[in-house]
């Protein structure tokens, strides 16, 4: 196993786009719920990373946190959080 990425507290969900250019990881955080985005190389080491999606502060009034998720043949990403199923 290699570490990816220290600073998500509790990775959940991942996906990945359909020309798997792109990997989103849900992380399962009251404390800090969020999507972050990954950027990869041929050989799928990654390149960069960016916040796609924070939805922390919906934690404390929506039953939820991000977990699963499936991205649509249209590139939406259909993801479990805060309040059900969010298309991000």
């Amino acid at each position: 196993m290699t570490l990816l990425d220290s600073t998500l507290s509790k990775p959940n969900g991942i996906t990945f786009s359909a020309d798997e250019k792109f990997m989103y990881v849900a992380n399962s955080d009251p404390e800090k719920a969020l999507w972050r985005k990954y950027t990869l190389d041929e050989q799928k080491n990654i390149v960069s990373t960016s916040l796609f999606a924070d939805v922390t502060h919906l934690v404390s009034t929506l039953k939820g946190l991000p977990d699963g998720m499936k991205i649509g043949k249209n590139g939406y990403i259909f993801a479990t959080g805060p309040g059900g199923v969010l298309v991000l």
